[in-house]
């Protein structure tokens, strides 16, 4: 069943233009039965001779207001050398009805008031009413005979059709928001690909992204990607190597009446391989994903939680479910010593962070610490997945529940430049947001968290201001004391 869009008129006037308004209803379902019936919309006319009753009020004008209610698009009001008979408010009921349209128009700005005088037999009453019209801010219309107000008025309807269907077509794809993909353009030595928004850019210029864009009407979110990775980088690709590895729900220039999704692929690159800009943006850049978080430029709006996200999977997350695979096809406790389409070095990350976590052991073969290995790196791989960590604890205060005793600082020092410095990819996997109630400065709610001797501790803090971890303390102000 088709959706008929429907705009309200309310029509308005003195008694001694029954004619004009007749032509007024004839000129309406005559667009209603060309233009309208095309566009899938239609006019309709609220009027007092066919939607009032009759009933008792304090006058005739009471009782139409009462039955007419202010629920209409358009405003319209017609006049020749007569202004109406008066009511107990107003001039006459006309000019009630437009003061009520002019007060609802306060409301729902998107309201027309169209007002049209006839004739040319202008009296004070008419010339007062043109003075008014003029201080309210109403441009009127004045013709010289009913014929050139039907030509006229019939003109301007179907102007107001088109535009009112211009303007919900615009606010729907406003509402709807745009989606959009990004592109990450991966080396085998897993470098990824960032380009700099041109100087010239409207919106954020000299800004570093993912190659990307806008998703096209009728476009797959695959094919945007395709397309995009062409148009900015002159890379002609088969749909066939991007892999999408997420989908961010956001809203457009953060504004949130503007939902829409964004889609994050990789695609397989030579780091030689030629790359041409175009001119959205003026410079690219190879960023190491093992050490991604030592790139000080400004960042797009998402693209910061898209490079985290991507270097977990690439990482991470990837090894991590191979791992879990791996245990689940061989039923043992015994974890690979390599293991196939992942790096030494990617393994070894994996190994010493779940050691770390006293998931697993290493002597001189590696191997679930207690029988329910397999189902906590299960938990932590769908953790992962949904961007969770184990370590999320939105209630305990960490200076009173994990104070870390003075004694254990030289130990789990050593500890943390065994396990964190030498596998940097401890300090991105590790971190967990909690609220600091009985922080003075707020120096950061990011905290890194660890085993030892199946005790929980807080390692370490990640200072804002001094731009490091550090031990975790009770933050000591003054260097002297």
């Amino acid at each position: 069943m088709k959706h008929i869009r429907l705009l309200k008129i309310f029509l308005a006037s003195p008694m001694n233009l029954i004619h004009e308004r007749k032509q007024f209803f004839q000129m309406i379902e005559r667009i209603n039965m060309t233009i309208a019936k095309s566009l899938q919309c239609r006019y309709e006319i609220v009027s007092w001779e066919h939607d009032v009753i009759p009933n008792q009020g304090d006058d005739a004008q009471h009782v139409v207001n009462e039955q007419l209610c202010d629920d209409y698009d358009i405003f319209v009001c017609m006049f020749k050398n007569y202004i109406g008979t008066p009511t107990n408010r107003y001039a006459s009921g006309t000019i009630e009805e437009y003061e009520r349209a002019l007060l609802h128009k306060t409301i729902h700005p998107h309201i027309h008031i169209m007002c049209y005088f006839i004739g040319d037999n202008e009296n004070e009453e008419i010339k007062q009413l043109k003075q008014k019209m003029n201080q309210d801010g109403v441009l009127y219309d004045e013709v010289e005979s009913s014929e050139v107000f039907y030509q006229r008025s019939y003109t301007h309807f179907v102007q107001l059709l088109l535009r009112n269907i211009k303007q919900k077509e615009q606010h729907a794809m406003k509402k709807k928001g745009q989606d959009a993909v990004a592109i990450a353009c991966v080396t085998p030595s897993k470098k990824v690909l960032f380009v700099q928004r041109s100087q010239t850019s409207s919106y954020c210029p000299l800004y570093w992204q993912f190659p990307g864009g806008k998703i096209d009407e009728g476009e797959t979110s695959e094919e945007a990607a395709k397309r995009e990775l062409y148009e900015e980088l002159h890379l002609s690709i088969d749909k066939s190597q991007l892999k999408q590895i997420h989908i961010e729900h956001t809203f457009f220039k953060d504004d949130p009446s503007l939902p829409m999704k964004f889609y994050l692929y990789t695609y397989p690159i030579k780091e030689n391989e030629t790359i041409l800009l175009n001119e959205e943006n003026d410079a690219y850049q190879w960023i190491s994903l093992e050490k991604y978080y030592t790139f000080q430029q400004p960042l797009l709006g998402i693209h910061q939680k898209l490079l985290q996200i991507l270097w977990k999977e690439s990482s991470i997350l990837g090894v991590f479910s191979k791992l879990l695979q791996y245990t689940k096809q061989n039923k043992s406790d015994i974890l690979p010593q390599s293991l196939n389409q992942c790096s030494d070095r990617d393994l070894h990350h994996a190994y010493a962070i779940l050691q770390f976590l006293g998931i697993i052991k290493i002597n001189h073969q590696v191997q679930f610490t207690s029988n329910y290995g397999r189902k906590l790196l299960e938990l932590f791989v769908c953790g992962y997945q949904n961007h969770h960590t184990l370590f999320h604890n939105n209630e305990k205060d960490p200076i009173s529940d994990y104070q870390l005793p003075m004694s254990e600082y030289e130990i789990l020092r050593k500890k943390r430049e065994n396990a964190l410095y030498s596998h940097e990819a401890l300090l991105s996997i590790l971190s967990c947001s909690i609220p600091l109630p009985n922080s003075i400065r707020h120096i950061s709610n990011v905290l890194i968290f660890g085993t030892y001797e199946n005790e929980l501790y807080i390692l370490l803090r990640w200072d804002a201001f001094a731009k490091k971890y550090q031990i975790f303390a009770s933050g000591i102000d003054d260097e002297t004391t």
